[in-house]
């Protein structure tokens, strides 16, 4: 299941490959997939097993909270990357 996880959110994404093979939506190269996994409710296992690398812990307000008041429940981002040099193309 989590193989085949991966592999739908990969074809989900409809985008042409450049001349080196990375995908490309307009101009800008797409480097990574990532996924929010609330941690009241799943432990993430699957994404794990599909080789995703856990970055950190995020909490929103969600997008019509305008005063700060409705916090989201905390989740998991895990990511895919999609190209070896991920990181120095991010941290840039």
């Amino acid at each position: 299941m989590a193989g085949g996880t991966a592999r739908l959110d990969r074809r989900r994404i409809c985008f042409p490959a450049s001349s080196a093979g990375f995908p490309r939506i307009g101009s800008k190269r797409l480097v990574l997939l990532k996924t929010f996994c609330e941690t009241r409710r799943f432990q993430g296992t699957c994404y794990r097993a599909a080789n995703r690398i856990d970055l950190g812990e995020m909490q929103g307000r969600g997008q019509l909270d305008t005063r700060s008041e409705f916090s989201l429940p905390i989740k998991n981002i895990f990511g895919k990357p999609l190209c070896p040099d991920w990181k120095a193309i991010l941290s840039r």
